[in-house]
Order: structure tokens, then C-alpha cells, then sequence
């Protein structure tokens, strides 16, 4: 194991968080890149340990990365939710996913119009069997790989 190969798969999650955030609302896209930026950054950690010979890491964000990628690889794509809107007659409308608007807003009922450009507002991990997310709050899923990958680039820096 040489530094090089840590550095290499560091950039490699750094490619794909960029990616991710290109690809944030183009569904299912944002997903796939998502468990390959987990995948990634989970080589950065596996690398890093061998390299070093410490062992795991104690930090819970850390944690949840690992085993939201581990439940990716072996068992399903990690629990996501967002939350969407778009504009009506000057008028947020948020939509969880999976569900649709009121009828009388998707007709364009309401001042004649229909929702137009519903675009991603919110997109955040769920917990689950595997990944459960440490802190009580679920978090924003572009704010939380940003965290980690500049955790990751410390772990990097002090080699």
C-alpha cells in the first residue's frame, strides 16, 4: 500500500461528490453516484488503515458512511428521502417523495396554473436496519458527504 493509492482514491470520491452535486436532480442518477462516492470514500478509509495500521475510526459520521456503503454493496441502496416543490401562482408547494400534489394543484385549479420546474429542495439519509445515523437527525445527503471528504482529506494530509 503506498500513499499514492490513498491520494488516488481520495480524488476518485472528490470526482464523485462533484458529480453528485451535478447530478442532484436527475433521479435515479443522483443515487448511483451516490453509492459510488460511498464506495470511494470507503476505500479512502480502508487504505488509510492499512497504511497506518490504526484501526477503525471512532467518529459516528464516519461510521454511518461505512455502513451506508456496506448496506449499498451487500444489501440495498441506502434510504434517502426528498422533498420537492415547484411554483404556483407565486406559492412554494412541497411534495414529499412518493407522493403526489393535491388534485386541484396538479389540475391548475388554483389560479389557473399547474406546478411548473418541481425541482429537489431536500434530499436527506433515512435510517435503517444497518445505517443508523448517530446523531438524531437525519442529514442532508450533499452536506454530509462534503463533511466527509474534507475528514477524509485531513486523514490524507497528515500521512
Amino acid at each position: 500500500m503506498k500513499r499514492s493509492d490513498i491520494t488516488f482514491k481520495l480524488e476518485e470520491a472528490e470526482f464523485f461528490l462533484d458529480l453528485l452535486k451535478e447530478s442532484y436532480d436527475c433521479d435515479p442518477k443522483c443515487k448511483f453516484v451516490l453509492g459510488a462516492f460511498l464506495s470511494a470514500a470507503r476505500s479512502v478509509i480502508e487504505y488509510h488503515d492499512k497504511y497506518t495500521g490504526i484501526g477503525p475510526s471512532s467518529d459516528a459520521e464516519i461510521k454511518f458512511l461505512i455502513d451506508a456503503r456496506n448496506q449499498d454493496v451487500h444489501q440495498e441502496p441506502p434510504k434517502t428521502e426528498t422533498t420537492s416543490g415547484g411554483r404556483l401562482a407565486n406559492i412554494v408547494v412541497l411534495v414529499k417523495a412518493g407522493e403526489e400534489p393535491p388534485p386541484e394543484i396538479v389540475s391548475g385549479e388554483k389560479a389557473g396554473k399547474t406546478i411548473s420546474n418541481p425541482q429537489k429542495i431536500r434530499w436527506v439519509f433515512r435510517d435503517s436496519t444497518d445505517a443508523k445515523f448517530p446523531l438524531g437527525s437525519n442529514p442532508e445527503v450533499i452536506a454530509f458527504c462534503e463533511r466527509q471528504l474534507c475528514k477524509l482529506k485531513t486523514m490524507v494530509q497528515k500521512l
